[in-house]
């Protein structure tokens, strides 16, 4: 085959594949129960929503709390959806799967002119631009937290999985009952028939549910809504007061090492003579690494004594960071260029 007609195909054989992407609908975020693996009796409905025996609702959460109250607005979506009270959601890490990823936040760096891009009168290209990237964006899954995004991306995929949800449990309902789905209501996440005086909450028909089709789905209106414009309590605060609230620095693994780096002064630097008997003297010393990585062998306790270790060598005399001579001397080290020695630690 000659090269030009490899590449003739090459390029038609391309653009019939984009036209097939760009005709295929946007990936759906409701996501499958199967992304969220029962566990203590948490039934999974969707990508989103788990429901526990107690009948609590466990949301996934894909976005980072800093302040900004991100928490608790997005599980008023949820709550609102489920007519539950909020203080029956609770939070658990979400996946890596697309459905996390922040749309809203990747559409907001398109380089758009606020006179194309104002509100009901966008033109072709900004509403083609929007389109192409949205389409991208549910597909890259690109998990962030920032940009005034999270609500704006979350709003309608949270809203859509809990009103799922709820249609999955009166469906449940209603087939163990035996009665019409419209007679059925939902209070406090509790479904109920007046006639009858049938009543279960949400974690005695989740199992039910999980096998129950939705059917239509309807949103709420903003008229019925209860939540969704109103003040509420931070559902973050009381554990960061209690000091219960778990941070990354409070992460314990089995195993894990500590490390301290020391960085040479200059570009180019490298470590002098090593004499690592001073910090080998400290207590629950686990291992020494030169430049490079180098994995410790039986990590055994914390940073608090890494550190110390790492002051040791330092002050002494062996423990100098020679500086390089001529080109670069001057040249302040940035840590991710420059190469030094380390001490490593393990289990807290």
């Amino acid at each position: 085959m000659r090269r030009r007609s490899l590449l003739l195909s090459a390029a038609v054989a391309g653009g019939a594949l984009l036209v097939g992407w760009a005709a295929l609908p946007p990936r759906s975020r409701l996501g499958r129960a199967a992304m969220q693996p029962d566990a203590d009796g948490r039934i999974a409905l969707n990508g989103w929503i788990r429901i526990a025996a107690d009948g609590a609702v466990v949301l996934a959460m894909n976005r980072s709390e800093m302040g900004q109250g991100v928490h608790t607005a997005l599980a008023m979506l949820v709550a609102e959806e489920l007519d539950v009270p909020l203080a029956h959601i609770t939070l658990a890490d979400a996946g890596a799967e697309s459905i996390y990823g922040n749309v809203a936040a990747t559409m907001a760096a398109l380089p758009e002119h606020p006179r194309d891009a104002e509100p009901g009168q966008e033109t072709r290209g900004v509403r083609l631009g929007r389109w192409i990237v949205a389409k991208l964006a549910r597909e890259l899954g690109l998990s962030l937290t920032g940009g005034s995004a999270s609500v704006a991306d979350a709003r309608q995929p949270l809203r859509l999985a809990a009103a799922t949800a709820r249609a999955q449990l009166l469906g449940a309902a209603s087939i163990g009952w035996k009665l019409p789905v419209d007679e059925l209501m939902v209070e406090q996440g509790v479904v109920s028939h007046a006639g009858s005086g049938q009543r279960a909450h949400y974690g005695e028909l989740a199992r039910v549910a999980a096998l129950t089709p939705p059917g239509s789905v309807t949103l709420k209106s903003p008229e019925q809504w209860r939540l969704i414009g109103r003040a509420a309590p931070r559902i973050d605060l009381p554990a960061k007061l209690d000091g219960s609230a778990r941070f990354g620095l409070d992460v314990r693994l089995p195993g894990m090492a500590y490390a301290v780096v020391r960085h040479a002064p200059a570009l180019g630097g490298s470590p002098g003579r090593v004499d690592v008997e001073p910090a080998m003297r400290q207590p629950g010393w686990s291992a020494w690494c030169g430049s490079g990585p180098s994995p410790a062998r039986r990590p055994r306790w914390r940073w608090w004594a890494a550190a110390p270790a790492c002051e040791a060598w330092r002050a002494g005399a062996g423990g100098r960071l020679a500086r390089p001579a001529g080109r670069g001397a001057g040249q302040r080290a940035h840590p991710r260029h420059a190469r030094g020695h380390c001490a490593r630690g393990g289990r807290a």
